[in-house]
């Protein structure tokens, strides 16, 4: 049986940090989750750069902690801890307080995704990590694990031809599917997806996103999918490893290249099979929340069905759309932007993938376009008002939608993001 080691993204390279306890920076809404779904277990202690958080504890995998002055780190050593910070709302700022209290002292994982558990063996991975276990068993994949083991690992040793010994696997979030990443001598190679055996209802009302016709379809996409190295008819996909963390999305010209990647497909001569309307994933998410009773706004989704659905309704799905187009969902390889996870991929309008960059380019970048000069890039001439109308439209039935997602998951009221969508539906009844 293989080995297990732990490695961190560090200032641009790898470092081992196997048998290293870890030093949580950040006690904000993100540290638990970030615990459970990493299962980081080897916890020195807990700081916090606000003293409003000071001596208050917290329970993290079934231990107690009390939370921390960031000056307790100094009576960790430095060859036997790491710094994680959890906050994403103050990475740069937790960043420059590690370098002014301990300079280069630390070794520091600045986020989830800088964070890798990793195997020496496939098998172990599959049947011993707590995140693949987990994922596996909620994706009803146990019976027919050892017969995907086996196929994928044939299907890499193809592409992989030379120092199989070199091998190695971690575990990747998935969201919906079961996820690793292959490395090859502590390089990054390839990302395998595995379907769940469970698509949840809420994702597929109509039961057009079958695996026959999601295999069908990625064949159809030919090269617009310029990572797939490996599709088949059960779902199971091999694409290769593409650099997300490097793009600099402040940068006018990478925002161009990207918006120039979806014209190409929306443009495509393509016709796939699975088709969606954004009205259809609202519907699906409002069913969902109300059937287990969870708190869905009335009275915006009210105004939303009269304002947007009624507009929007006669809207064709006649494009190739992505479907999931958030800066997570671009990579750079060989110095090209690319889309990846092509899992929503289908029929749809193509104001919906355009909207949802923007929407993630506003939340999560220092770029402030209007919305009117976003699609004027995308088009490349002045949108008429009828268009203009239409995209604003689309855009605040898109922000519904992700407010709609962070319901199903949290269950509470966000007043600030209701009052946003509110604003954005004046806007649109005082043109």
């Amino acid at each position: 049986m293989g080995s297990i080691k732990l490695l961190i993204k560090n200032n641009g390279n790898f470092a081992d940090v196997t048998g290293r306890r870890v030093i949580l920076w950040g006690a904000g809404r993100n540290l638990r989750p970030l615990c459970y779904s990493m299962q980081i277990d080897s916890i020195a202690c807990v700081v916090d750069s606000s003293s409003s958080m000071w001596q208050k504890k917290v329970v993290l995998l079934g231990d107690e902690y009390v939370i921390e002055k960031p000056d307790a780190i100094k009576e960790y050593d430095e060859n036997c801890c790491f710094i994680m910070i959890t906050s994403t709302n103050y990475r740069d700022e937790i960043k420059k307080n590690i370098h002014e209290l301990y300079g280069e002292r630390y070794l520091i994982c600045e986020k989830k995704s800088d964070f890798f558990r990793q195997y020496t063996s496939l098998q172990e991975l599959l049947y011993k990590d707590p995140i693949m276990v987990n994922a596996i068993a909620k994706g009803n994949l146990s019976l027919c694990l050892e017969s995907i083991e086996n196929k994928v690992l044939q299907k890499i040793k193809e592409y992989i031809s030379e120092n199989l010994n070199e091998l190695a696997f971690s575990p990747l979030d998935g969201a919906t599917r079961v996820t690793f990443l292959v490395w090859q001598n502590n390089v990054r190679k390839y990302i395998v997806h595995i379907p769940v055996r469970n698509y949840r209802e809420e994702y597929n009302p109509s039961n057009t996103r079958s695996t026959a016709i999601r295999y069908e379809d990625r064949m159809q996409l030919g090269n617009l999918d310029k990572l797939c190295v490996y599709t088949d008819d059960e779902g199971i996909e091999i694409e290769k490893y593409a650099e997300t963390d490097c793009i600099d999305w402040n940068n006018e010209e990478i925002v161009r290249s990207a918006l120039g990647e979806l014209r190409l497909l929306h443009g495509s001569n393509i016709s796939l099979q699975n088709k969606w309307a954004p009205i259809d994933r609202v519907l699906s998410n409002e069913i969902f929340i109300v059937q287990y009773n969870g708190y869905l706004p009335e009275k915006l989704s009210a105004h939303i069905h009269y304002l947007c659905f009624g507009e929007l309704s006669n809207i064709g799905v006649t494009s190739v759309c992505h479907g999931d187009v958030h800066l997570d969902n671009f990579a750079m390889y060989k110095d090209e932007i690319v889309l990846i996870d092509w899992e929503w991929v289908g029929m749809s309008d193509p104001m919906w993938d355009i909207c949802m960059l923007y929407s993630s380019l506003k939340n999560r970048t220092a770029m402030r376009y209007s919305l009117g000069d976003f699609f004027k890039i995308y088009y490349g001439y002045i949108p008429s008002q009828q268009e203009l109308r239409r995209a604003r439209l689309t855009y605040v039935l898109l922000e519904y939608y992700l407010y709609c997602i962070f319901l199903r998951k949290n269950n509470c009221k966000d007043e600030e993001r209701e009052k946003e969508i509110w604003e954005l539906l004046r806007d649109i009844r005082d043109m």
